[in-house]
């Protein structure tokens, strides 16, 4: 038996867990309900799961489904094995679709459930158990597909029928090296942390919509990612990554500061961009100075310090991000035309309640989902 992990393991080894390489036709969600039915499991989307390229000095993101097995402390994860910018978590093997990760008490027996189970999923073209190196005779499933196991960790395809590997062998792998740093870094400091915002959610008017559309329409040549109008906001204070225990204190303390605030009338006078980092180009609907508005934002950045409630000090720049563009072709002759090519008539907008939100990232994209409204 391995050792328990608890959610907080600080580290996790080799011997921790149990990794499946799965091919097959299905999506990642079909493949989640077929596994949950079988397992009786509660595989969930959940954050992306974050893999560091020491190379590029990059960190790249995979689609993930989490479920945690309380009784048996044991974290199940299935992660795609390619993102949608076409890297691969495993890039020595571009024939695994997923990557089923077993971690924590007994992890080799449920992984032997596992295996036993998924025979029954339809589409499963193979899973073999890739960690640690299978060293029997027959480890995968038998499908009328499977002629081969598959190491994906450098060694060459063997037939499955070929002798068994020494059980003292072991195999040095940079993937498995990186890939398991990576599990501990995301099961510590990812996965298990809420990233929070405090903003006003913004409903626009008809005409804000067609103008929005104006200025997507315009750009529809250069690579430029809209942000979906029920995630339109207007942020007050970016609080970050905050971990779980922590919410309760910043959802009372902004009980307090927001439970005697008014409604207020804010005006959207024109439309402006910012350049991010790496060349990222942010249009936005900028805001016309509301003293009230300046008032409550100071108000409440100044009492989460005095909370120990630890924000993003950037200036308040109120305004509204309605779309990105990567990579923008004439950035300065963007730059002087976009305040006159869509130069607009005031629109006025009632701000009610303050949210709380999460900020999540689901296949590069981002989710906004509501913690707590005021």
């Amino acid at each position: 038996m391995s050792k328990e992990l608890e959610l907080n393991a600080p580290n996790i080894s080799s011997n921790d867990l149990t990794i499946i390489g799965i091919t097959t036709t299905m999506n990642s969600f079909s493949l989640a309900q077929h596994i949950n039915t079988e397992l009786l499991n509660n595989l969930t989307l959940f954050k992306d799961f974050e893999s560091y390229d020491k190379e590029k000095d990059q960190t790249n993101n995979f689609k993930n489904y989490y479920y945690y097995n309380a009784p048996y402390r044991l974290h199940n994860l299935l992660i795609s094995n390619k993102n949608n910018e076409d890297k691969l978590l495993f890039d020595e093997n571009k024939t695994i679709d997923y990557i089923y990760v077993l971690i924590g008490r007994d992890h080799r027996k449920h992984a032997k459930t596992f295996l036993n189970k998924i025979k029954h999923v339809p589409n499963i073209v193979l899973a073999q158990t890739i960690h640690p190196v299978p060293n029997t005779k027959k480890q995968s499933l038998e499908t009328k597909v499977l002629a081969q196991t598959f190491d994906i960790f450098g060694e060459a395809p063997i037939n499955i029928t070929s002798k068994k590997k020494n059980k003292k062998e072991k195999i040095e792998s940079p993937s498995l090296n990186q890939f398991i740093e990576d599990l501990d870094f995301n099961i510590e400091n990812v996965m298990f942390e809420k990233s929070l915002f405090l903003a006003y959610k913004i409903i626009p008017n008809e005409a804000i919509i067609k103008l929005t559309q104006n200025i997507l329409k315009h750009y529809s040549q250069e690579n430029i990612r809209p942000i979906q109008l029920e995630n339109y906001h207007l942020t007050l204070a970016f609080i970050g990554n905050i971990s779980k225990k922590h919410i309760k204190d910043i959802i009372i303390v902004t009980q307090d500061i927001t439970k005697q605030l008014n409604e207020i009338e804010i005006e959207i006078d024109k439309v402006g961009f910012f350049e991010g980092k790496r060349n990222n180009f942010v249009i936005w609907f900028g805001i016309k100075n509301n003293e009230e508005l300046n008032q409550i934002t100071k108000t409440i950045r100044k009492t989460y310090k005095e909370n120990n409630i630890n924000y993003y000090p950037t200036p308040f720049y109120p305004h509204i991000t309605i779309a990105k563009i990567k990579e923008l072709k004439e950035k300065e002759k963007t730059k002087e035309k976009i305040e006159t090519l869509f130069n607009i008539p005031p629109q006025k907008l009632t701000l009610t309640n303050p949210t709380l939100f999460e900020s999540i990232s689901i296949e590069n994209t981002t989710r906004y989902d509501i913690i707590q409204s005021f």
